[in-house]
């Protein structure tokens, strides 16, 4: 039997001759069966019949799939064997298992509670005054040397008196870009990097500045945005 295979990546073909010779050893027939189809489905088969001279006495074509002769595969290197797992691959030695404990979740900044710094009467109030001038917080009556207090904990961030008209002030950032501001002080008690709790003293009333009676200037602010202390002190007392 003489078989060729030609392929390519669309279809295949498998051709088989066969020579045969009748017992009277006068007829002789040839048959040859070609299988092709495209990836690698079932295909035709025809055969053809010729007499002793080659003359073509027959052809027939027919449904048929391929006896394959088994691929020779003398001298062909064996396929490598799956590699085993070693010795010391066991669940016994193998290492524990490891668990790693998670930092705890950063909390979101809240609106910090603010408390009144100081008792007393609020002489001038947030916002424009009759004379068109702006007041970004509001000024409280005091008595020279009351104690001012913090009015939510935070970190002060200023203690001095370089910014003028403001006399003795203080500034205290805290949670979520909130300032509050303390002015006109007689005497400061903490310093800038201090950390204070709310109600604290940070100083005592006085009258230092551009102001001529003893008060205290009080402002809050958001980032830059000057906001109405009023509007954000939990409890009032005036």
């Amino acid at each position: 039997m003489d078989r060729t295979l030609e392929s390519n990546s669309i279809t295949w073909k498998e051709t088989f001759y066969e020579h045969l010779t009748s017992k009277d050893g006068k007829r002789i027939w040839r048959e040859s069966h070609t299988r092709q189809s495209a990836y690698k489905a079932p295909g035709l088969y025809r055969t053809t019949k010729v007499d002793e001279h080659g003359r073509l006495t027959g052809t027939t074509i027919r449904d048929a799939i391929a006896t394959r002769e088994p691929a020779d595969t003398t001298g062909l290197a064996s396929p490598p064997l799956p590699r085993s797992k070693p010795a010391w691959y066991t669940a016994s030695n193998l290492p524990a298992p490891t668990t790693r404990t998670l930092p705890p979740v950063a909390s979101y900044a809240t609106t910090p509670t603010f408390a009144w710094p100081l008792t007393g009467q609020v002489i001038s109030d947030f916002g424009s005054g009759g004379s068109g001038e702006r007041n970004n917080g509001i000024n409280i009556a005091a008595v020279e040397g009351a104690p001012i207090r913090a009015s939510a904990a935070g970190t002060v961030s200023y203690a001095g008196n370089e910014l003028r008209g403001y006399g003795n002030l203080v500034l205290i950032k805290h949670d979520d870009g909130y300032v509050t501001a303390y002015a006109h002080a007689e005497r400061i008690v903490v310093q800038r990097g201090d950390t204070v709790t709310k109600g604290q003293v940070i100083a005592y009333a006085g009258s230092t500045g551009d102001v001529t009676t003893p008060q205290l200037h009080f402002e809050i602010r958001h980032g830059v945005q000057p906001v109405n202390p009023r509007s954000l002190i939990a409890s009032s007392s005036n």
